[in-house]
């Protein structure tokens, strides 16, 4: 159990790894997909999908009462750029507790935590609603992840995540990153400085100009966040860089952290 973060109005999040860490808490009442999927027998739900290594579970606690969480399990398949997805399974939030944004905070922790893409299909309209607040949209052609196959989904890209800042909310960033090196042990990301940013990285207002290393090249853009490659660049440095830039070109640079090349580029237009 890795503590997530902690509000103002009492509700702690917590990612769980094992099934005996539920007895530890009292389970609230739970009606949204008893009532739309004829789920009843919640905690053997939630014990069975701890049990499977694909799966990320996050739970709000309040008062000793687990009153919300959120499930989602990693794609068999990854995007076209070979970056991971992770389908949204649910999200749910007991009606013994309200305006305590619980739902908005689990959701914001999970994007957070997973590198990569969100895909997932709402039950009705008013989930609909709630993940096009959050930026999914309806999947396209030109977009990277291909649900062709998958009709009624939707689609949140990488470059669309949404910072986590909600107002009374204390995020425990390190722990966060812990939880996504456990998670993505090939790629290091810096949660600090990359998803602790106030507005998303395509709405912010560029100024600054970055220069790379070789001193030959400027980049009109703003640090995102820093990786750790899963293959080295052709210096043999595994760190990179990922600016959101604008000018002639917008869109999202990785630059080698050593020598300052540009390894790929992903052009904004890919995300509208």
């Amino acid at each position: 159990m890795i503590k997530l973060a902690i509000s103002q109005n009492g509700m702690t999040y917590y990612s769980l790894d094992h099934p005996y860490e539920l007895d530890r808490l009292k389970i609230g009442k739970f009606t949204y997909f008893k009532k739309y999927l004829g789920m009843t027998d919640y905690v053997g739900n939630f014990k069975s999908w701890l049990k499977r290594k694909n799966v990320l579970f996050l739970i709000g606690v309040y008062k000793g009462i687990l009153v919300g969480w959120v499930m989602a399990e990693k794609w068999s398949e990854l995007d076209a750029d070979g970056r991971p997805v992770y389908v949204l399974r649910a999200v749910e939030v007991s009606p013994q507790v309200t305006r305590k944004h619980i739902g908005n905070t689990l959701f914001q922790l999970l994007s957070t935590a997973t590198v990569g893409h969100l895909i997932t299909k709402p039950v009705n309209e008013s989930a609909k609603k709630f993940f096009t607040n959050m930026n999914f949209k309806v999947p396209s052609k030109s977009l990277p992840v291909n649900l062709s196959n998958n009709p009624g989904y939707m689609l949140l890209l990488e470059s669309d995540k949404m910072a986590p800042t909600l107002g009374g909310v204390d995020y425990m960033f390190d722990n966060i990153e812990d939880l996504r090196t456990k998670l993505f042990p090939g790629e290091f990301v810096s949660v600090r400085e990359g998803f602790q940013k106030k507005r998303l990285a395509k709405d912010l207002d560029v100024s600054d100009v970055v220069r790379l290393a070789d001193g030959k090249k400027e980049l009109p853009g703003e640090l995102i966040s820093e990786h750790k490659m899963m293959s080295s660049c052709k210096c043999g440095a595994f760190g990179a860089k990922k600016y959101f830039v604008t000018g002639k070109r917008s869109g999202v640079s990785i630059v080698c952290s050593g020598c300052g090349i540009e390894r790929y580029f992903l052009p904004q237009n890919r995300f509208k």
